[in-house]
């Protein structure tokens, strides 16, 4: 769907008085552009492999942030834009604890 389009169901739903009532916001944002970091150096050495034979030589810098919350041990809520990599911030430590313990769970 180009933007065009997604405008276009955007509005639909705008002029439909069945969701026009319940949207109190409708706004577009600006794209940025992303911002990289080094893969850190405690993610497990198949992992950082595993990431690097599907493209992925650095992480988004929330991606890392999470990373450094999760392997400190806080409790982590992730928000950001659709295809913003939040998969992997929740995917990575998972995967990095599953490796250093068989009888972890996710």
């Amino acid at each position: 769907m180009n933007n065009d389009q997604a405008q276009g169901k955007i509005n639909e739903l705008l002029a439909n008085p069945a969701f026009a009532d319940h949207i109190v916001l409708e706004k577009r944002l600006p794209a940025v552009p992303p911002n990289y970091v080094p893969i850190p150096e405690d993610v497990d050495p198949r992992l950082k492999q595993a990431l690097q034979g599907r493209g992925i030589e650095a992480l988004y810098t929330h991606q890392a942030e999470v990373w450094d919350h999760v392997r400190s041990g806080r409790h982590t809520v992730v928000v950001t834009p659709t295809a913003s990599g939040k998969t992997l911030c929740y995917n990575l430590p998972t995967l990095q604890a599953l490796l250093e313990d068989e009888h972890a769970r996710a």
